[in-house]
């Protein structure tokens, strides 16, 4: 029983008075009846199986993934109105006494629209 336990980790800097406590808890350990160390042992063993980690529901990397999945939603609700593509999106009410545009009004405009997304390079960004 003279061998460090694997609880124990061998340190460089321990002082003499740490050897000497260590070697003092070393032989009483050595001079408990058998029985008695029996006994402890059982409660040891009782008390490690009493708080054995409980089984998760799920995988491990749900939780974190939930949590930053959450954080994530919480900061883009909060600073929402403060990116600056917010204000490019104002949907404003249409206007009262002035009618949607006709389909056609649209259709008239497809060949446009179908340049216009063919050469996107030709777009004058400002």
């Amino acid at each position: 029983m003279n061998e460090p336990s694997r609880n124990e980790h061998p340190h460089p800097a321990t002082t003499t008075l740490e050897r000497q406590w260590r070697g003092e808890l070393r032989s009483l350990e050595a001079r408990i009846d058998p029985g008695s160390a029996q006994r402890l042992s059982e409660y040891r063993r009782e008390t490690l199986a009493a708080v054995a980690p409980r089984r998760r529901l799920g995988p491990r990397w749900l939780a974190p993934a939930s949590g930053m999945a959450f954080a994530c939603a919480l900061s883009l609700w909060a600073l929402a109105p403060h990116l600056p593509i917010a204000s490019h999106w104002q949907f404003l009410p249409p206007v009262p006494g002035q009618a949607p545009p006709a389909a056609e009004e649209l259709y008239e405009h497809l060949d446009f629209y179908s340049w216009l997304a063919s050469n996107p390079a030709e777009i004058d960004p400002g």
